[in-house]
This record gives structure tokens, sequence and C-alpha cells, in this order.
């Protein structure tokens, strides 16, 4: 599976692990899946772990991706930490981060997990 996602309901967070070759209907059915879990938490912040993506989406697919964000119904989410170790995929995940600003409380890129999970761990929310 290209998108797989636990939840740790006690820290509110979710992480989502985006791997091989990810295309856009996988991410609308990764929110449609959210969506129909009775687990998930009224509010979540987001670990998105993007290191094992094969694929780099063109600038219309990370528009629709954060646009789809925005029809997540009854779900409410805090910070976002974009987890990136290539380049190319910093450059996608700033994207991402651009379209998809209005949509979190908070959203950065991180080159490190360890920097990604501190940030989320945080009361910091610029």
């Amino acid at each position: 599976m290209p998108i797989t996602y636990t939840i740790d309901r006690e820290r509110g967070r979710i992480r989502t692990i985006c791997a091989g070759g990810v295309q856009l209907q996988e991410v609308i059915g990764h929110f449609d899946a959210l969506q129909r879990d009775p687990d998930v938490p009224r509010r979540l912040d987001v670990l998105l772990d993007m290191t094992r993506v094969t694929s780099f989406p063109e600038r219309p697919q990370v528009r629709a991706a954060a646009d789809r964000v925005a029809l997540v119904d009854d779900i409410v989410f805090g910070k976002c930490a974009i987890l990136a170790d290539r380049e190319a995929m910093v450059e996608v995940a700033g994207m991402f981060e651009t379209f998809a600003r209005g949509h979190f409380a908070s959203i950065r890129t991180f080159r490190q997990r360890r920097a990604a999970e501190e940030w989320l761990d945080s009361l910091e929310i610029p």
C-alpha cells in the first residue's frame, strides 16, 4: 500500500507514511479512509513521512491533494510536519505547504525525523 497511517490517540497525532509511486487517487482514498475511521480523534497533528516516495507529483496534483484536506469533515488539523529527505521531495513538500497552509494551524517541512517530532511535541504554533 502506498499510503499507510497509524493514530496515536493519546497524543492526538497521525503518522502517515507515503511509499513508492503515490498517485493522487491514493491520496484522496487516504482522506476518505480517515473520514470513515472511528478511531480518528476530533483534532489531529500530522507527521507526514515522504521519505519513501519514489515518484514526484506535478504542481496540479500537489494542489489537488492540498485542496482535499479542506474537504475533510469532523477532523480539525493542528500542526503538520512533513518529513522529506531528498531535495526534489523537499520542493514538493514546499508546494504542499503553500497550498495547504490554511488547512492546518501550522505546517513545516523537516529533513530529520527527530526535528519534526520535537516540533510537533512543542507548544510552538507560529
